[in-house]
This record gives structure tokens, sequence and C-alpha cells, in this order.
């Protein structure tokens, strides 16, 4: 007695299902990236054949072993919270940069997209899926790009405090020449001498205003510049940054013009020293680009 059974359909299915694994097999092969699968204790059960080019070991000798064997000590903990994460306590996906070290010891920087294989329906997991890409020359360019902006920064820091110094140290003669000059300016002098000194006591004046903003652009770019909060006299302030022209608007035929508003109050709060900068530098470029007419300092609310 023989029994024979029709077996046409399950071979078939069996070709379509080995035609179809090829083809699966085919394409994972062909990505640039890692595709990895691990079991539930986190050993790698399948890689394709990025895997060998990126870590340097042959795919049949990674199956079977923890990926933890192919990645850098230093990036261990968090593969292992990741894992425990994905494995046993819910965690459906997550992303992870770590660095696998080839046999050869060179290291390469990978970012993990990781995601938790479902298993039977009651809430533990297969396995992991995820896939590995190579992104050391962005992580390389990254790390020059940090290690170019400190040393600019170290190089910037380094030009404010050689400013600050040598403003300091410049300052100091010039009070010493204007302190000087005011004794003189005190005696008796003929006209041409008093004229004279006037002449070397403004000049010495604007060579210490100039340093002065030298050292105020130090400031500024080191970071120390804070605004004072102090009371005072708005009016007068305005009044005296106006009379700083004076002498140049007079020689140039300019008239200036100071409106303040009533509804101003006469005391304001905030930095008087920062405000006359300020106002020194516009009224300056004013003066510099007006050929006729008048300038107008005009405060209102």
């Amino acid at each position: 007695i023989a029994l024979c059974n029709d077996i046409t359909a399950t071979r078939r299915m069996a070709e379509r299902f080995a035609h179809s694994e090829a083809q699966y097999r085919t394409l994972v092969d062909s990505l640039s990236e890692v595709v990895l699968r691990t079991d539930d204790l986190g050993m790698i059960t399948f890689v394709n054949a990025a895997w060998e080019r990126l870590s340097g070991t042959p795919a049949e000798q990674a199956r079977g072993h923890s990926l933890l064997e192919f990645v850098h000590p230093d990036d261990h903990h968090g593969c292992v919270l990741d894992f425990d994460a994905l494995l046993h306590q819910g965690l459906s996906a997550c992303v992870r940069e770590l660095r696998l070290v080839t046999p050869d010891g060179r290291e390469r920087w990978m970012e993990a997209h990781l995601q938790r294989l479902a298993g039977d329906g009651h809430g533990s997991a297969a396995g992991v899926v995820g896939t590995l890409t190579d992104i050391t020359e962005r992580h390389q360019a990254s790390t020059a790009l940090l290690r170019a902006k400190e040393a600019a920064e170290a190089a910037s820091r380094l030009k404010s405090a050689f400013l600050a110094n040598m403003s300091h140290e410049v300052r100091t003669p010039l009070n010493g020449m204007i302190g000087m000059t005011d004794l003189v300016l005190a005696t008796e002098l003929d006209a041409q001498q008093r004229q004279f000194l006037q002449v070397a006591k403004a000049s010495a004046e604007s060579l210490m205003a100039l340093f002065d903003n030298i050292l105020h652009y130090a400031d500024l770019e080191a970071g120390r510049v804070a605004m004072a909060r102090v009371p005072f006299e708005l009016k007068p302030l305005l009044s005296q940054s106006m009379q700083g022209i004076a002498a140049g608007a007079q020689e140039q035929g300019i008239a200036l013009k100071l409106e303040f508003d009533a509804a101003l109050p006469e005391l304001a709060l905030g930095d008087p020293a920062r405000l006359r900068l300020v106002l020194a530098r516009l009224l300056d470029n004013a003066l510099k680009f007006t050929r006729a007419g008048h300038i107008a300092l005009i405060a209102r609310p």
C-alpha cells in the first residue's frame, strides 16, 4: 500500500519563499548602512554585508555575539541602558551615537537607530532590529569645527586682553600730559602760548577718547560690559554732549539745536557714561557729514 500526496503547491510556495528571501537579502546587502537584528538576550542574529565593511569583522563571526563586543568601552553604558529599555521596559525605539572598534583598533562613529521587535503579544520583546549609519566624517568635521571655534575664541580673548592692557598703559602718561598742561594753563601766558597749550590739551584729550573707545571695544568682545543703573540729570547731559561739537560746528558755520520735550523727567535712570559715549559718536558723525544748515538733538518721550 502506498500513499501519494500532491505537494506541488507546497513546493511552489517554498520556492516563492526562497525567491522572496533572496530578493530581500540582495536588497538589504545593497544598503550602505548596517542592518542588524538581535534576540531577546541582545545577541546578534543577523547583519547585512555592510557590517563587515564598517566593523572589519565577518558577518558569521558577529552572529551569536553581543553588539557590546564590537562597541567602544566608553559607549557600553549607554548601549546597555538602551537595550534594557527596549527589551524589558517597553521602549519602542531610540537613537544613539556610538563607536564601533575594528579588529585593528580603528574607531568608526555610528548613529544607531534601534527598534523593539514585538514578541508573543504578552509584553515581551523578541529582540531588537536597527540600522547603524557611518557618521565618522560628520563627527570629525563637527570636532574640527568645534576646535576651530575654541581657537578663534581664545585668539579673540588674547586680542581683547592685549587691547585692554595697551589702553591702560597709554592712558597713564596721557593723564600726566593733560594734568601738566592744565597746570601750565593756570599760569600767566601770552595769547599764543595759551593757544598752543590748548591745542596740545585738546589733542591729548582726543587721543584719550580714542583709547577709551578701544578699551570699550575690548570690553564688549570680552563680555565685560555691564550697564550701570544710576539716576542722572538728562538735560545737562544732552547739553554737554552738544557742547562737545560746538567748536567744530562754529568753524563750519553749522548751527546747533537742542530740543528737550517738557514731558521728559529731569532725572533719568540708566548709564550716563554709555549714553554720553553714544551721543558723542552720533554727533561726531552728524558734524562730519553735514555741509550746511544745522544739527538738532531732539529728546522726546
